[in-house]
């Protein structure tokens, strides 16, 4: 389970003649914990932005102790996500790699019911990964555990699917490139998205005549505002080797 630590006291009492305890806390938009918490029960408490399950480990003496980020831990308790997390790695096709490691991209996952279209999805949400293409502890906002069609997409990609995921409470991790051998197609930059039915997904999934207008029309543009033409993300903007890519992966349609 994905530990998260407290970073507030828990006050405890302790009743010797009893097999119960109870856990006192106060409660904000962000953090919440039940006023009450009975032993040998597991108790899960949520907000609106968190969730957590506590349950007794130990002997509960009342101290606390204090970890080296400066947060402050109940002995005997311990506190478990129930938040369903997502690591994931994804690459986008014609990145330079090592030694220079810019495969970050912004990606957009979303989470379907298993066989569901793309505008069944539950969860969508626009990230941006790391140098090395990887992003860590993306918080499945309304996903249960259970099993799910988990997409990635990036802003100038075609779309790559992984079909009846597993998906537990804590952390899950998918590696959409299978170890690289499967980067993600190159070429959709078209304008277009799905805000429409409330995706984060940008362009249509297809590279065609529409993402050869764009990427001609801003051709040797550089700027932040033209990064999303900059297919391979080396030299600042839309050049030869971008075209190449496009023209390479004429035609094709991302994962449905």
């Amino acid at each position: 389970m994905y530990k998260y630590k407290i970073s507030f006291a828990l006050v405890v009492l302790l009743f010797s003649t009893f097999e119960f305890f109870f856990v006192f806390a106060t409660s904000s938009t962000d953090y919440q914990v039940d006023p009450e918490i009975t032993y040998p029960s597991n108790v899960q408490s949520s907000s609106t932005d968190y969730k957590i399950n506590c349950q007794q480990v130990g002997a509960i003496t009342g101290g606390v102790s204090i970890d080296s980020s400066g947060n402050r831990i109940t002995h005997g308790i311990t506190c478990d996500s129930t938040d369903v997390l997502l690591d994931f790695i994804f690459s986008p096709q014609g990145r330079y790699g090592m030694p220079l490691s810019n495969d970050q991209t912004k990606v957009t996952i979303e989470v379907r019911p298993v066989g569901g279209g793309a505008n069944s999805f539950i969860f969508s949400q626009e990230v941006t990964t790391n140098p090395a293409g990887s992003f860590t502890g993306l918080v499945l906002t309304g996903v249960s555990p259970g099993n799910y069609d988990v997409t990635a997409k990036g802003w100038a990609t075609l779309r790559i699917k992984k079909l009846n995921v597993s998906l537990v409470a804590g952390t899950n991790s998918i590696d959409f490139t299978n170890a690289g051998t499967n980067k993600a197609k190159a070429g959709d930059v078209d304008l277009t998205d799905r805000s429409g039915v409330g995706s984060a997904e940008k362009g249509d999934n297809e590279i065609n005549a529409a993402d050869y207008s764009v990427l001609v029309g801003n051709y040797n543009l550089v700027g932040p505002m033209y990064d999303r033409y900059d297919l391979d993300q080396y030299g600042g903007g839309a050049s030869a080797a971008d075209y190449s890519l496009l023209v390479a992966n004429y035609n094709l349609v991302g994962d449905l």
